[in-house]
């Protein structure tokens, strides 16, 4: 109750903050700039914006201030740390752009070309854009200072923390995004000088827009990745699973990119070499658009990648470690696979087309086709057999490090992923083989041999594929049964059950289920215990509060691993517990000692807190717009 009216009062604050705010600054913009048209429409909607705005601002604003100064809960909420946040992202970044577009609208006009030129803020004034800096700056200083009061008085700074590093980040992908476009724009200046003259309309606005994005990104960019760098020190920074997630992120958002780019780059290199006509003015200009695209991308793969290997580096846990590295050349193998086997699919599909069909003849449909598989094999392959053989080397090894490969969730993810694309790649080839013979001979469309060879020929491809994984998974599967027996069965393990009732009978069908190998002796408590050298004992709360001397005398002598259920007992609360033995506490069990008997660290799935997963839905919208607008660049690429 008390989330969803915190949520209402800071919502509406936010809201109408906004409106005040942008309220004033079309008030201000109709005052001092006198050439704007329909005066009377500006100036009714900005008093309009101001005076609904204000009341409701400061009612919900200081009922929000109030109820923190009175309730530690409510200054410690992290809806509260959102809005703090969110007030910064809302004020800072229009003071972003706005700086933006008067920079850039000074550069454009400093060289004689009008403002419309400008990418951003080319119908605007230079006292349109200083009344938008300073209003928000004036907002964003406010808040910024009680934010830092508060940062003062927390007795917990979870929340704020978990924000703060959000917010970073988020400044971090937006300024990058910024410096990745003007350097993309400065280059496909570059690309265009052998053509026209430096001077020459629309190459000019192109360079001088991307000074503008570097001018403003770049030192947004340093002090907010040196900001994220230095927070390093504090071990909550350093082991972040958001940090973990925005490197791998920005490491293969670089690795695809410039592959997409290289590959672009390559087809149309070969397509020259192989005789189309092209001047190599127009060469050189047709390749500067995925170029500009894949530099600066290859340098975020590059320097990304290598802080994501730092990263990983600092991971105590040599396992978890591993596994970390081996979620990223997993993600690099499925990708160069995917091109590899496209290259080959557009290559055998060239050479069946060039060979039986007739009425195909050389040219530059046929020697795009060539060079485009032929680009998609020489990206893909390479990055594919750069990761996929030491992943498989890895797997294989008959040490420990082999078994925990084997057995990892990522390599599982990976098998299955690919024979489900195989299975249904080949699924759909083999029914449009099928098609095109049926359609034959029931009299309809003649005979197509080259048709009828290309679906084989994919069918065929997916089979190889599916067979080869399959394989790979029965080895897996076969070899990680034996080792985890054996392993297994050296670790036996004690239940105690005073009243021998479902908990024991229902706990011991799960672990003789899930973890066969795993000796369990089961004791009432009463008489002499079971002999026998145990390596873990499970029991639950009430046999530690009050045991029977046997269990006293035992549970004394015992130097093994302790599991205790905590349940419901008169008088004892069990803090973070249900009080009572679920089929959660159970699952978790059994994962502790199958974790235990495998010689593992405990790691017990736990959940995550509704905001955060929020929080990170947010943050990969936002990642995703980036995402779009280099997919968009990419068919700009193609079309320009």
């Amino acid at each position: 109750m008390r989330t969803i009216r915190r949520l209402y009062f800071y919502l509406v604050t936010f809201i109408s903050l906004e409106v005040v705010l942008w309220g004033t600054i079309n008030l201000l913009r109709f005052v001092f700039n006198t050439l704007i048209r329909n005066d009377a429409e500006m100036l009714s909607g900005a008093l309009s914006l101001i005076l609904v705005g204000i009341p409701i601002f400061l009612i919900h604003w200081l009922w929000a201030q109030n109820a923190a100064s009175r309730d530690e809960e409510e200054l410690t909420a992290a809806l509260r740390a959102v809005f703090f946040y969110g007030i910064l992202l809302a004020t800072l970044v229009p003071i972003t752009t706005n700086l933006l577009a008067l920079i850039d609208r000074t550069f454009i006009v400093s060289t004689q070309m009008p403002a419309s030129r400008a990418f951003l803020g080319g119908q605007q004034t230079w006292i349109d854009n200083l009344i938008a800096i300073v209003i928000n700056l004036l907002a964003a200083a406010y808040f910024w200072r009680i934010l830092q009061g508060t940062w003062s008085k927390l007795p917990d700074r979870e929340n704020y923390s978990n924000t703060r590093r959000l917010y970073r980040y988020l400044w971090v992908l937006y300024s990058l995004l910024m410096v990745i476009f003007g350097i993309q724009q400065v280059l496909r200046f570059t690309f265009y000088i052998p053509v026209n003259l430096i001077g020459g309309g629309i190459e000019r606005d192109t360079l001088i827009n991307g000074l503008a994005l570097l001018f403003v990104g770049t030192p947004i960019w340093a002090y907010s990745w040196k900001v994220c760098q230095d927070a390093r020190g504090e071990p909550a920074e350093l082991h972040s699973k958001l940090r973990l997630t925005i490197l791998y992120i920005l490491a293969l958002s670089g690795v695809v990119t410039v592959l997409s780019t290289t590959g672009l780059a390559l087809s149309l290199l070969m397509r020259w070499l192989f005789g189309e006509t092209m001047r190599f003015s127009e060469f050189i200009n047709r390749i500067g658009g995925p170029i500009s695209l894949g530099v600066p991308l290859g340098m975020v793969w590059a320097y990304y990648g290598h802080w994501l290997n730092r990263q990983i580096d600092s991971e105590p846990d040599l396992t978890h470690q591993d596994g970390m590295r081996r979620l990223y050349r997993y993600l690099l193998a499925v990708i160069g696979l995917g091109a590899t086997l496209t290259g080959i699919i557009f290559l055998v599909s060239f050479f069946i087309d060039f060979l039986v069909a007739t009425d195909i003849l050389w040219g530059d449909k046929l020697r795009s086709r060539l060079a485009g598989s032929l680009a998609t094999l020489l990206v893909g392959m390479p990055l594919w057999l750069g990761n996929w053989p030491p992943l498989q080397a890895q797997a294989l090894l008959e040490e420990e490090t082999g078994e925990h490969a084997r057995r990892s969730v990522v390599r599982k993810t990976y098998l299955y992923f690919i024979l489900f694309a195989a299975v249904i790649g080949g699924m759909s080839s083999a029914g449009y083989l099928i098609y095109q013979l049926l359609n034959t001979l029931l009299g309809g469309n003649a005979f197509e041999l080259a048709t009828v060879l290309n679906s084989l020929q994919i069918m065929l491809l997916f089979i190889v594929l599916l067979s080869y994984h399959l394989g790979i998974l029965s080895q897996d599967g076969r070899s990680v049964s034996e080792k985890l027996i054996a392993r297994q069965s050296a670790y036996p393990v004690m239940m105690i059950d005073p009243q021998e009732g479902t908990f024991g009978k229902s706990l011991l069908a799960t672990l003789n289920k899930q973890i066969p190998g795993v000796k369990v002796s089961l004791w009432s408590g009463k008489g002499k215990a079971p002999k026998g050298s145990f390596q873990a004992v499970i029991l639950l709360s009430t046999v530690i509060l009050s045991p029977s001397k046997a269990v006293a005398s035992w549970l004394e002598a015992f130097e093994g691993h302790k599991l205790v259920l905590p349940v419901s007992t008169r008088g004892w609360i069990w803090i973070g517990s249900t009080n009572q033995v679920s089929p959660r506490t159970i699952k978790q069990t059994v994962q502790a000692v199958q974790q235990l008997s495998e010689g593992q660290e405990i790691r017990l799935s736990a959940g995550t807190p509704a905001w955060v997963i929020v929080a990170y839905v947010f943050a990969a919208i936002f990642v995703l717009q980036i995402v779009l607008a280099i997919v968009v660049s990419l068919v700009g690429i193609f079309i320009d």
